[in-house]
């Protein structure tokens, strides 16, 4: 069974079973051929729609930051949201980098962009250690308290 034009065809864990999906740039949808086959969707919450983070964007930045190199991983970030402004979790990630290599003004500018591209990460950013930094400034207060 070949998968038609545009669409891409991922075989299922099931013998005789495939997800087809639409490519990137469109609005995905899953379509099935074999009655009672399941199809999972990772990363969505039910009733909402999926919100692109940017995490294989970030991904590069991640080791720089586990290993503590987190000016390194602010520096290698920042460059990346400037190409990719609209996803959020960048630019959270972004935030966590800069406010932990101290980076003040820039720690409380880059959390205040991905909150207003997906409130979600209002409260992340509420609990979030990386921010205990700046956690008392007034204005990274108003962030999370808004």
């Amino acid at each position: 069974m070949g998968a038609a034009p545009g669409r891409s065809m991922y075989p299922a864990p099931f013998a005789s079973r495939h997800i087809r999906l639409r490519p990137p740039g469109v609005t995905r949808t899953a379509y099935v051929e074999v009655p009672e086959t399941t199809i999972p969707a990772v990363g969505g919450a039910p009733g909402q729609s999926y919100e692109p983070a940017g995490w294989e964007i970030w991904a590069p930045f991640n080791r720089l930051y586990l290993d503590g190199r987190y000016a390194e991983a602010a520096d290698g970030a920042r460059e990346a949201a400037k190409s990719h402004p609209e996803y959020a979790g960048l630019l959270y990630n972004l935030a966590c980098s800069e406010s932990l290599a101290g980076r003040t003004a820039d720690a409380i500018e880059h959390p205040g962009l991905a909150i207003d591209k997906s409130e979600r990460f209002r409260s992340f950013a509420g609990g979030d250690s990386d921010f205990d930094p700046i956690r008392k400034e007034p204005a990274f207060q108003a962030l999370v308290t808004a």
